[in-house]
């Protein structure tokens, strides 16, 4: 099966990052920069990602004593740089570009230290290698819905 159509990456992954964040009262602004590395498996290795984000979070609601204790607005910027697969050492056609995303969305902090956190992830600009031949869904989606849920303890 083609390694651009499995759901994990079947090698060990590396993952360097930075991450900063600074409150200015009610707003937060959040930046990271990380890069994933690949390694090879069966003659086939997947390209390098480079990331950079930045994000406000914005404190619309506070009150310690309801179920919902915070809600926040959030506007995240994502760049995401995808390096070409390369299979034999070779670059494949249909992989690599560039992505820029723009993310609005909510934040509720919950009882027990938990947050929800939901997104509408749009790209709003684009620049694929051979687009029209790109086979993951990075770049080619109209949007993303992402939910997550964190625990703090």
């Amino acid at each position: 099966m083609d390694p651009g159509m499995q759901p994990g990456f079947g090698a060990p992954a590396y993952t360097l990052g930075l991450t900063a964040a600074r409150a200015f009262g009610p707003l937060t602004i959040n930046a990271e920069v990380s890069a994933d590395f690949f390694t090879e498996r069966d003659n086939f290795q997947f390209g390098s990602e480079l990331r950079g984000n930045l994000a406000g979070v914005y404190k619309l609601y506070g009150n310690t004593s309801s179920a919902i204790s915070k809600v926040a607005c959030i506007l995240e910027l994502n760049y995401l740089h995808l390096g070409r697969d390369r299979e034999d050492g070779e670059g494949l056609d249909g992989t690599g570009g560039d992505i820029l995303y723009v993310s609005p969305g909510l934040r509720f902090a919950l009882p027990g230290n938990a947050n929800l956190r939901m997104l509408v992830k749009l790209p709003v600009w684009k620049s694929l290698n051979e687009e029209s031949d790109q086979q993951g869904a990075e770049g080619l989606e109209k949007y993303r819905l992402i939910t997550t849920v964190s625990f703090c303890f």
